[in-house]
């Protein structure tokens, strides 16, 4: 019997590539899942140790496997079903064609892959979908790893997954059939949104008690980086590309010996990961070079003044002027509060004031975002108006989710006087 963990490893590295080209192939995306399911069951009952035969020939294996099982499938349900054009047409299609000619020398290997991605990122699907769609056909996570990782009932992720597929099959949602279609602007967009969201999940939870989940963080990543494979002159990915870099790069500072959060004042800069922040920087300064400006590109250059404090002091000023500058583009309730942070960071308190207690942000985020309380807290103590300040870190405790959040609230309350 073939080595299961080594199987097991392979379908996970692969499992995205492996259906993303069956479904540019059947240009059904169930039918996909099904035949490529059917392939892996047979590589594991006939014992395909991939020691035993080169990786890619593996590979190939299981696609033709895959292709042979799906058009099965169709010759089957043609003849449950009374045999129409359409049907026969695509049974003799598949008969010519071989899915693995779109795996050719000239062709990126990842870029099936990422077709995909674009599917599962549509935005007529919602945004909980299109990040269960991801982790499911792009990672390869299987349902109860995926409620794990979402913190959801496995029954409420199947469905959710049930839902999506019939929307993309009945809305006709594409598989997209060109690489050339992965650079609209308003595609490109949504699908760098959800690989952000997918990280920040796993950075930044607010439902998990292990607050760092680094596998999802090292998916989003890793997505990202194959499409910098493929979407060669698009700054943006470079610069989601090196705002992930710069932030994981503080993964072993941002919590204590007792798994305690620990503010980025406060993180030790000798324990930043300098080969990831090396390699961040690198992304981006090819984003630079491509265009200046961009949502991630800014957000990646704030990321990469926190990540250099190991060499020089932190430039408030500076970060203060870059939320300024996003925020004529980007006008968000998260951006203003990050920059009347950098405001009161950098000494302008009274614009910092301004910012902070405006009404339509207070609309927004109060009671609904303990950030927002914490950051007024703060506000408070400068002032030594500690009455205000104990309330707003009452009020951040009450709605706070976060266990490491609530404890490093209770720290704070604690320590008033």
């Amino acid at each position: 019997m073939a080595n299961g963990m080594q199987l097991n490893s392979f379908f996970k590295k692969e499992y995205g590539r492996l259906l993303g080209i069956l479904v540019n192939y059947f240009k059904d995306l169930e039918l996909a899942e099904d035949s490529l399911q059917e392939a892996m069951l047979a590589a594991i009952d006939h014992s395909m140790d991939t020691k035993a035969r080169e990786e890619k020939e593996f590979f190939q294996w299981i696609v033709k496997t895959a292709k042979n099982k799906g058009i099965d499938s169709i010759r089957r349900e043609s003849r449950r079903q009374s045999k129409t054009l359409q049907l026969v047409t695509q049974q003799q299609a598949f008969l010519l064609e071989d899915p693995l000619d779109s795996m050719s020398e000239t062709t990126e290997p990842y870029e099936n892959k990422l077709k995909l991605l674009f599917t599962c990122c549509h935005r007529a699907l919602g945004e909980q979908a299109q990040v269960i769609l991801t982790l499911k056909c792009i990672v390869g996570l299987h349902v109860r790893e995926i409620a794990s990782a979402l913190l959801m009932q496995e029954e409420a992720v199947a469905k959710a997954l049930t839902r999506a597929k019939k929307k993309i099959r009945e809305a006709g949602i594409p598989f997209l059939e060109t690489s050339e279609q992965m650079q609209d602007p308003q595609k490109l967009s949504q699908v760098l949104a959800i690989l952000y969201l997918i990280f920040n999940e796993g950075y930044l939870s607010a439902t998990h008690a292990q607050r760092l989940r680094t596998e999802l963080c090292e998916e989003a990543m890793l997505l990202a980086s194959e499409l910098s494979l493929v979407l060669k002159n698009q700054s943006e990915v470079f610069g989601l590309l090196a705002l992930m870099g710069f932030h994981h790069s503080r993964r072993h500072a941002r919590f204590d010996d007792k798994r305690q959060l620990v503010q980025l004042a406060e993180q030790d800069p000798k324990k930043y990961d300098t080969e990831l922040i090396a390699r961040a920087t690198s992304y981006i300064q090819k984003s630079f070079h491509l265009q200046i400006g961009g949502l991630y590109q800014t957000q990646a250059y704030i990321a990469a003044i926190h990540a250099r404090a190991i060499e020089e002091e932190v430039d408030w000023r500076k970060i203060s002027f870059l939320y300024k500058y996003l925020l004529q583009d980007y006008s968000t309730p998260v951006l203003y509060l990050n920059y009347a942070v950098a405001l009161r960071k950098a000494g302008e308190l009274d614009d910092a004031k301004r910012v902070l207690f405006a009404r339509e942000l207070q609309a927004v985020l109060e009671y609904k975002y303990s950030y927002y309380h914490l950051a007024r807290a703060e506000f408070y103590l400068e002032e030594n108006d500690l009455v205000n300040a104990r309330l707003e870190y009452t009020t951040a405790l009450k709605i706070s989710k976060s266990r490491q959040d609530i404890e490093f609230i209770k720290e704070k309350l604690q320590k008033l006087p």
